[in-house]
């Protein structure tokens, strides 16, 4: 038996959205999400992953192959946003090993940056 509809479902009700959001979200009908629900089909590989992104949850998790909704990057360790943007302003950035020219570091940093103060909320 599908854990999938049973698993959408719980994550959909807790956070208090709709099956129309959700279809709205993936550009799909509602009853697809309704059919989805109750196993009678199954979202293909590409909206398996957009539904475990906006669940915040991993694809394993969505399956029943886990019981812990983190993804697997998350629950191995707690990455700490706010180290990882100080981090990148104090140490020079490498790629396998090797230093990135620093014009190029500077791109790349002014991007991370911004990307992790809006996932911080500094900006």
């Amino acid at each position: 038996m599908s854990m999938l509809g049973e698993r959408l479902r719980e994550l959909r009700k807790k956070q208090k959205k709709t099956q129309g959001d959700i279809a709205n979200h993936l550009d799909v009908d509602t009853a697809t999400i309704s059919r989805w629900e109750r196993n009678q089909y199954e979202p293909d590989t590409s909206q398996l992953k957009q539904l475990a992104a906006h669940f915040s949850v991993s694809v394993d998790y969505l399956l029943g192959h886990t019981d812990s909704p983190s993804p697997d990057f998350r629950s191995q360790s707690h990455i700490d946003l706010r180290e990882v943007r100080q981090a990148l302003t104090e140490k020079p950035l490498t790629w396998g090993g090797k230093a990135i020219p620093e014009a190029d570091q500077t791109q790349i940093r002014e991007i991370l940056i911004a990307i992790l103060d809006r996932l911080i909320g500094n900006k």
